[in-house]
């Protein structure tokens, strides 16, 4: 027998779908990537235009929350991370696409991020899991806008317990796009302040060599001292790492060497030569704990057996370190002038692997009478500690193992 609805039942069901539909926003035909991607393309926007890029975005991020794993919430994630730039080559057009994206992005990303902390907080694995990866995935979006109307939320982000969070907030607050945006007009200065606190904040949290370097980068706002204040506590930070043999992660140190480096050479920030000196002391003297850990790690002897300290991807990024670091401190040199600069010496020492030329490079660079004593009268006399008793049984344990598996 065929059953009917009651005429009470169906309209209270169809005002439900009526409610939902205006909580869901309006529906604009041709929200799809393909679509989407044609606007990218274009060298005007339309109203349709914008509308279609809100859409796409709340579509994409309502996939995102309702993904089922980490596959499916992967390519909801690509697709809004490939579309936050227009590939149009109008300028205005491209900062009204990059404006409005970010604008749509910043609308739901709150609540999606809080629908990922509630799956963070899961019993269930799968559950928790889905949680970190949405959750990622939107400080990920968030970043690749590149736009200081996403700032704040970075800023939020950076409050995160974990470091990979942590690592794309900062790395967004270092975007080309956003910085030059921060430091354009005065309407903007003010936003300055509470970006440093975000980031000094998450530098007193965290001992991740990645999320330091870039926590250097995002405080590149050259108007603001502060801004300094916290590239010499990173340089404080992996100095006292380098120390307790608590590194794993070298490259990230080019990153911050090069950085302070580079912000050493800016003259309008220095308006005191020893605001300069301390900073470059501080970048000197990471650069030989560096070093002497390169020395001491791969020439190190268990009583009588040499036994390395290093895994061969930390010696090669120490190398790379030495190399790229030496070039970068004889152009600051040779840009003040009067200063007489020898050719590069680390590639040839590293090659050499004699002891007694890598020596001769590190004094002709950092020792007496080298060149950061000869441009700022800096030289370092810091010395790494001995390895502890944890750093050479681990050593010891992984030779052991790559000698039972080579033996098998």
């Amino acid at each position: 027998m065929r059953q009917t609805v009651p005429a009470r039942q169906l309209r209270h069901y169809l005002e439900c779908i009526f409610v939902f539909c205006l909580l869901a926003g309006p529906v604009v035909n041709g929200a799809t990537r393909a679509n989407v991607d044609k606007i990218r393309s274009s060298s005007t926007l339309t109203d349709d235009d914008l509308k279609t890029l809100d859409e796409f975005v709340r579509q994409q991020f309502q996939s995102l929350v309702l993904a089922k794993d980490i596959t499916e919430t992967t390519k909801v994630a690509k697709d809004l991370v490939d579309c936050t730039h227009s590939k149009s080559n109008v300028t205005p057009t491209q900062k009204s696409y990059s404006d409005r994206y970010s604008r749509a992005v910043k609308g739901i990303s709150l609540t999606t991020f809080q629908q990922a902390q509630q799956k963070r907080q899961s019993q269930d694995p799968l559950q928790q899991k889905i949680g970190r990866h949405i959750a990622l995935s939107t400080v990920i979006i968030l970043a690749m806008c590149d736009n200081l109307i996403v700032a704040d939320d970075l800023v939020r982000m950076l409050d995160d317990p974990s470091d990979e969070l942590r690592y794309w907030a900062a790395k967004g607050l270092a975007g080309r796009n956003l910085q030059s945006a921060l430091v354009a007009g005065t309407d903007n200065i003010k936003l300055i302040k509470p970006i440093l606190q975000g980031l000094n904040r998450c530098l007193g949290n965290t001992n991740s060599e990645d999320v330091i370097s870039q926590i250097a980068l995002a405080a590149d706002l050259l108007d603001d001292r502060a801004s300094v204040t916290i590239l010499e506590q990173c340089l404080n930070k992996r100095i006292d790492h380098y120390q307790r043999w608590q590194v794993t992660h070298e490259s990230a140190d080019i990153t911050l060497l090069l950085q302070v480096l580079t912000v050493a050479a800016h003259d309008n920030i220095y308006r005191e030569e020893a605001a300069r000196k301390k900073l470059l002391q501080k970048a000197t003297d990471l650069f030989t704990l560096a070093y002497q850990r390169y020395i001491k790690g791969s020439r190190f002897r268990n009583g009588n057996t040499p036994l390395n300290l290093l895994q061969e991807q930390n010696q090669q990024a120490l190398e790379t370190l030495f190399i790229e670091v030496e070039r970068k401190i004889q152009n600051l040199a040779a840009s003040r002038g009067g200063i007489q600069i020898s050719g590069p010496r680390f590639a040839a020492a590293i090659k050499s692997g004699k002891d007694s030329i890598l020596d001769t490079a590190w004094q002709a660079l950092i020792g007496k009478g080298g060149i950061t004593d000869n441009a700022w009268e800096i030289v370092s006399t810091i010395k790494l500690s001995d390895p502890p008793k944890e750093v050479i049984d681990r050593a010891r344990t992984l030779r052991d193992i790559k000698k039972n598996l080579i033996g098998g």
